[in-house]
């Protein structure tokens, strides 16, 4: 039909985009989905010449249904392409049954199982059916019921497994740059050789170390980590640290690229390091440090509500960001 062979003619021009795999972004948020959506990424692109030139609001299924009829190949490949510009929709939204699910799970990218309904199944049935998504990078898993994740897990970039029930991680996922695993209370720790991450989220947990082998870590999460007592000794590439509401007495460890630094009601802590010539931004409400280290040249906006830092004893060129009277 002429629809089916105008699908065909684009899937063409489609074939570079769904060759790429989604981009590991530690913020995928409203914003950035909201960037694909205008045309600012190749996946942007795709997204809106699908939705203009070959759906109807709420008869997309309907309509990828009926080329999947009249012809599989075209219709499970822009079915494959419109679930991977959604990364924000979980997957069972999409209301595929288990044939269409077949088809495109082995070459989806990013996995969204965000509320999945994993009712009446094993945990051996639940890891079977992750294993359908064998070129899968990036997967979200968070508020699921599941306490542990099949080996698949070992090839991914970016997991959220937030709020979740697991107890571990397998080791060895050595390409994993970003994890959200806050509020997973149950989890023990985390595994070894993350020799690849580079933003991780734990806020919340029960941890009482971090693994030492976070060389390349430049985003770390970790407030209300009540347990924690000491940070890894190597983070050179650290960029932002928000320890808020931690037990720290000392933040040790190389510290040298630190930009912004939230530890704010970190009451324990009773001095910043000396070695934060790089730092820009330091939130540090009710703390009970009275002095910031005289290194600290690249300061620029601080936040000091309701703690014994002076905003006097501050250069000029500083923001002081403070709403209770000086002390």
């Amino acid at each position: 039909s002429p629809y089916a062979e105008k699908l065909l003619k684009y899937i063409d021009t489609l074939r570079p985009t769904l060759s790429k795999k989604l981009p590991v972004d530690s913020t995928i948020t409203t914003q950035s989905y909201l960037d694909f959506r205008t045309g600012t990424t190749a996946y942007g692109d795709t997204y809106e010449e699908l939705n203009e030139k070959y759906f109807d609001g709420e008869k997309i299924m309907a309509n990828m249904r009926a080329l999947i009829k009249e012809n599989p190949r075209a219709g499970y490949e822009v079915l494959r392409a419109f679930i991977e510009n959604h990364p924000l929709s979980p997957l069972h939204e999409f209301g595929l049954t288990e044939e269409e699910l077949s088809h495109v799970a082995p070459y989806l990218f990013y996995v969204n199982l965000k509320n999945f309904d994993f009712s009446g199944k094993s945990e051996l049935e639940m890891h079977a059916f992750i294993e359908k998504f064998k070129s899968m990078k990036s997967l979200r898993i968070n508020e699921s019921s599941l306490q542990s994740l099949p080996l698949i897990v070992r090839q991914l970039e970016s997991l959220d497994c937030s709020e979740s029930g697991l107890t571990q991680l397998p080791d060895g996922m050595v390409s994993l740059e970003y994890l959200d695993c806050t509020k997973c209370k149950k989890l023990g720790g985390l595994p070894r050789n993350l020799k690849s991450l580079k933003d991780l989220s734990c806020s919340w947990c029960n941890f009482t170390e971090l693994p030492e082998d976070l060389d390349f870590l430049e985003v770390l999460k970790c407030a209300y980590c009540l347990n924690l007592r000491q940070l890894p000794s190597n983070l050179k590439n650290l960029r932002k640290l928000y320890c808020a509401y931690c037990n720290f007495t000392e933040l040790s460890g190389d510290l040298d690229s630190l930009e912004l630094l939230n530890c704010a009601d970190c009451t324990r802590l009773r001095q910043l390091p000396s070695n934060l010539k790089n730092l820009k931004n330091l939130y540090c409400q009710y703390c009970n440090f009275r002095e910031l280290p005289r290194g600290m040249v690249s300061l620029k906006t601080v936040h000091c509500s309701f703690s014994l830092v002076l905003s006097q004893d501050l250069p000029q060129d500083v923001r002081v960001y403070r709403r209770d009277p000086q002390v």
